[in-house]
């Protein structure tokens, strides 16, 4: 009986192994790399109800510095807290955006963020940079450390990255997130109504590039 055992745990074994093989071998799959650009000008235009024209309000806000507009998740307004109340902030539903849908269900139903960039149009001096930090306002639990925000700089595709490198071993900012998550992405811009008030009352869009796989 102690032999059939042992011969019964070695091809138990076996399975183990070969299922182990099999499921390495469908998550190490090559998976397909899209990007979707995404402009907040076309998305708050467009918007259902609430819709405005971004850079008229981000101007006329500044102006104000203080005030909202938009609708659900999709806002231009300055922050409510102690630390945000002198920032603008200009948030973005991922589920509003149906990105899911860009793309046969047959490809792949697992689809998730791998890099996000920001581009923000404006007139900027000599030797002028941007202050803006890109967040999550979802469920970001799972995300590494160090991936729940980014900041923004140079404001030309950037990725918050001195070099945007893919296969780097760490996680990148917001990599894991389904791209059809109920939460929002939100660009605050620090000192909107001070330091970076003329830059903001030039900005005509928001860019922003979604970089996500499908497996």
């Amino acid at each position: 009986a102690e032999v059939y055992a042992g011969l019964l745990a070695g091809e138990a074994l076996m399975l183990n192994l070969a299922q182990m093989e099999d499921a390495h071998l469908k998550q190490d799959q090559r998976a397909l790399e899209v990007e979707r650009t995404v402009s907040l000008s076309a998305v708050y235009a467009g918007l259902p109800s609430n819709s405005f024209n971004l850079s008229e309000k981000v101007t006329e806000l500044v102006k104000k510095g203080a005030g909202n507009t938009g609708n659900g998740l999709n806002t231009l307004a300055f922050g409510t807290g102690t630390d945000t109340k002198t920032s603008l902030q200009a948030s973005l539903s991922l589920a509003y955006l149906d990105v899911f849908k860009d793309y046969p269900a047959s490809l792949g139903k697992t689809r998730r963020i791998k890099q996000i960039s920001v581009t923000l149009p404006a007139l900027l001096g000599p030797y002028q940079d941007i202050q803006a930090v890109l967040s999550y306002g979802g469920d970001n639990n799972g995300l590494a450390r160090g991936c729940k925000a980014l900041a923004v700089s140079r404001g030309m595709n950037d990725s918050g990255q001195f070099q945007l490198d893919f296969n780097d071993g760490k996680f990148l900012p917001f990599e894991g997130i389904a791209i059809d998550d109920k939460g929002a992405l939100v660009l605050s811009f620090p000192n909107a109504t001070s330091k970076q008030k003329a830059m903001l009352q030039t900005l005509s869009d928001i860019i922003l590039h979604i970089r996500y796989t499908i497996r």
